[in-house]
């Protein structure tokens, strides 16, 4: 659904801008065997935003894939952040702006 794309889209800027580096847009790469090309066609027609992949594009942007797929779809702009790395990262930087952080406590206000 496109609000929850938005949202995604949203949060990748919201980390990269809290946490620059953090944040990875190299898109992604969604592929099916064979034998569930259907699945593929009806996962295209329900999302936007990608394009249509051969074997030869699949084994460009996936090298380690390469003669394993016919076709698959890339979508450019999507990104990633590895949340254990973006939450040490987080903790040190709020910690640092004075947040007293206290695990294994009842929270009381």
């Amino acid at each position: 659904e496109q609000p929850v794309l938005d949202l995604g889209r949203d949060a990748a800027d919201w980390w990269d801008a809290v946490l620059p580096g953090h944040v990875t847009r190299a898109g992604t790469l969604v592929l099916a065997m064979l034998r569930d090309a259907g699945e593929l066609d009806r996962f295209a027609s329900r999302t936007s935003g990608h394009r249509r992949v051969d074997e030869d594009e699949i084994a460009l942007l996936e090298p380690d894939l390469a003669g394993r797929f016919r076709r698959g779809l890339f979508f450019p702009g999507e990104a990633h952040l590895d949340p254990r790395r973006a939450m040490a990262a987080l903790h040190k930087k709020l910690a640092g702006s004075g947040v007293e952080f206290r695990f294994g406590v009842d929270a009381r206000h």
